[in-house]
This record gives C-alpha cells, sequence and structure tokens, in this order.
C-alpha cells in the first residue's frame, strides 16, 4: 500500500521563462496581495502583447466587408474603385471574384488597374454589395464555425475547388463557377 501515497513526478513541466515571469509581476508591490483577477488581466494583456493575432476560443474574429466605391464612367459602364482591396481582405484571387461577378450581372468586366474594375452597365453600390455578401458565403467563410480564415485551393487531377478552414481545419468542396448568360449581340457591318 505504500506505492498509492507515492507521488508521481511531471515530466513534462516546463517552467516559465525567468523574463516572463519578472515582467508579469514587476509593477506589483510586495505589500499589496494578489487579487486574482489583478493578475489574470496581466496574463492575458502580456500574452496578447506577445502574439496580436490571438484569439480566445469563445471569441471569435469579425469579419466586415468595406463599403463599396463606385463611378459611373460614360452612361454604360461602372468602375469599381475599390476591387483590389476587397479581394486581398478576403484573400481571394480577383479574377475568382471578377468571374463570379460577371457570372451573377450577366455582363462583362475588366481589370482597368491593379485596384479597380470596370463593368458593363449601371449598377449601384447596394447591388454590388449584396453580390461579395453572396460571394463570401459561398467562397469565403467556413461553413461550419463561420471563420474567414479560409484558403481556396483548386485540385489539379480532379478540377475541384476546396475550402479549407484554418481554424477548425475542416476541407470541403465548393461549386465551380458555371458561366452565366452572355446575350449574343449581332453587330452590324
Amino acid at each position: 500500500m505504500s506505492y498509492l501515497n507515492k507521488k508521481k513526478k511531471n515530466r513534462n513541466f516546463n517552467p516559465v521563462d525567468k523574463d516572463i515571469e519578472e515582467d508579469l509581476f514587476d509593477k506589483i508591490e510586495v505589500d499589496k496581495a494578489y487579487d486574482y483577477e489583478l493578475c489574470l488581466d496581466r496574463l492575458f494583456a502580456k500574452l496578447f502583447a506577445m502574439k496580436p493575432g490571438l484569439v480566445l476560443q469563445g471569441e471569435k474574429p469579425k469579419f466586415k466587408l468595406m463599403p463599396v466605391f463606385l463611378a459611373r464612367v460614360g452612361s454604360k459602364r461602372t468602375l469599381f474603385r475599390n476591387f483590389g482591396q476587397e479581394c486581398t481582405l478576403m484573400n481571394r484571387e480577383p479574377n475568382h471574384l471578377q468571374k463570379f461577378i460577371e457570372n451573377e450581372t450577366g455582363s462583362t468586366s475588366s481589370i482597368v488597374q491593379p485596384n479597380s474594375l470596370l463593368i458593363r452597365g449601371q449598377f449601384k453600390a447596394q447591388q454590388i454589395e449584396t453580390l461579395l455578401v453572396k460571394y463570401c458565403k459561398e467562397y469565403v467563410l467556413c461553413k461550419f464555425c463561420k471563420s474567414h480564415c479560409t484558403i481556396f485551393e483548386k485540385t489539379r487531377g480532379i478540377r475541384t475547388m476546396f475550402l479549407q478552414c484554418s481554424n477548425c481545419e475542416a476541407n470541403y468542396s465548393v461549386n465551380g463557377l458555371d458561366e452565366g448568360f452572355q446575350p449574343i449581340v449581332w453587330k452590324r457591318c
């Protein structure tokens, strides 16, 4: 029975570095009692200072799209001025978002500058915003954890597109872009 009273040594325990431990409690006075909330706040402050991208388990980083800036070019074209910024915010290729906008609007477009998209037709900012929200739901946000930290992959052999989440590590296929309706315009010579 004497073997039950022996304590096992924790061999996997890594002590905190002396520098970090001294930084955590350097300003606490010796006379002051160690309050739990104070110590916890200081610990999280130092933790977030060392790793700014750290998110707690219960919290989710909020994903917000930027407001859409449109400008009319002539009477039949619309310039989406912050197109490149939206693509970098969503971490997607501009060509993929361009094809999605073309399919949904039924018009043609071209990337004029690295930051802007020229769309044929007159569109309001609200219409483009609804397209961006629809694109985010289909191709950016994870279906399981609703995180925007996803990677868009295209397999070579199968021709299937996969969305891989960085937070929950889910991996699932998404629908490819189908060709939308393209009207045939007859030109007279």
